[in-house]
Formats: C-alpha cells, structure tokens, sequence
C-alpha cells in the first residue's frame, strides 16, 4: 500500500509514512469512498484534545454509527458494532490460515503508539488495555459499559486478521482451554477421592488411630505413675 500524501510505499509495520510522516487511512480503504459523514459526534477524541469525533455510515450497515477521528483514524465502537463491521470488510472466511494469523503477530501489528491509558469517550472513566482476541495482536481500549477504541491501523489489522480465520481460531481455542480446564477438574476431583480413601484406609489399618486402644494405653500409664 502507498502512501496517500506522496505515493511512498508504506512500512509492513506502520500507517505511518517514513517519507512524510503522514499517517494513513488503512482501516476503512476498501468502502471509505462510499462511507457517508453524517455529522459530528457527541463524543470527543480520547487521543486528540479538543476534538470531536464524526458520525460515519458504511454502506450495507446504514443502522451503525462509527464514532470516528478525521485526525488520528481511531474509532469507537458502540458494543456489537466492531463484529459487525468485520464481517463487512473482511467477508466470509473458508478456513483458518495458521501461518499467515503467526505472520501478521509477528510482522504486521507493530504500530509504534505510546501507551497511554484512555479515557472513555461516553463516560470518562479509564479504560482498560487488553488483546482483543487470540493471534489478532490488537490491543483495545475498553470501556466495560460503552464499547471500545481502536487506535488508526488497528481496524485494518484486525480486518487482515479477520481474513485469516482469527475469530474461527480463536472460537476453536477458547472451546479447547474449556476441555482442558474441565479435564483439569475432573482429575482434582478423583485426586480428593483418591487421597480421601487413602486416608481412611491408613486411618483403619493402623492401630495408632484406633481411639479404642487409647484406654488400655492410659490405663497402663497410670499404673505407673501410681
């Protein structure tokens, strides 16, 4: 991809153009002609001061409205909107592309944003910081009662992602961790059972825990000190 100022290509890495420093638009390229501004937002930019953030439309899903920055690229997504907009730009996906997911961790998703912890657009409370889902290598901002924010480049990354069979990939490992952590407590379960039957069985054989016995061991003692 080139850049939109001067032509340069784009680093693998960044929407940053070396050359100009321009940052691109890589998010919303492939409907961004079509998309529709329909006003400003009530809501102001998390990363730009003073800022507020533009009503956009994507057309086929003419119902959302994207929160957007016309200066830094990110967007804030009501909760719902992001899946919905991935199914938009990246389309049915056949299969689950394991390399190309380990190549887009590893080269794609670099962008050099210092990490800052934003407030939300909606509310002002800090958000918080965590990956968005397994080998998508996209950290969201995320508000637990109003949705969540990309960063410019993020969308695009997580559309790339979406294309490799990243939301597939990470249904299927989700579904292996619930096997594994419900085979982790079925052997807890009879590792207690075990441990419990051991314990009677030494309990019963050894005549030390006969409290019976007990007596005729005190009644001895106190023969001696008579």
């Amino acid at each position: 991809m080139n850049c939109s100022s001067c032509g340069a290509p784009l680093p693998a890495k960044s929407n940053v153009c070396r050359y100009c420093t321009t940052l691109n638009e890589t998010d919303l390229r492939t409907v961004r002609q079509r998309a529709v501004r329909s006003g400003d937002s009530a809501l102001d930019c998390p990363r730009c001061p003073g800022r507020k953030l533009v009503v956009l439309h994507i057309p086929g899903l003419e119902r959302l409205e994207l929160d957007r920055c016309e200066s830094c690229h990110g967007i804030f997504f009501d909760p719902g909107e992001l899946e919905a907009v991935l199914d938009r730009v990246s389309g049915p996906t056949p299969s689950v592309d394991r390399d190309e997911l380990e190549r887009l961790v590893h080269e794609e998703r670099a962008f050099d944003t210092k990490v800052v912890y934003l407030r939300c657009p909606a509310c002002g409370q800090l958000m918080d910081r965590r990956i968005h889902a397994r080998k998508s290598g996209v950290i969201a901002d995320r508000c637990a009662a109003h949705g969540l924010w990309l960063d410019g480049g993020e969308l695009g990354a997580l559309a790339k992602w979406a294309r490799a069979g990243g939301r597939e990939h990470d249904v299927e490992a989700a579904a292996r961790e619930r096997e594994r952590a419900a085979e982790r407590a079925r052997l807890s379960r009879i590792t207690r059972v075990r441990s419990r039957d051991r314990d009677a069985s030494a309990a019963t054989a050894d005549p030390a825990w006969d409290l019976s016995r007990w007596d005729d061991v005190l009644d001895v003692l106190g023969g001696l000190f008579r």
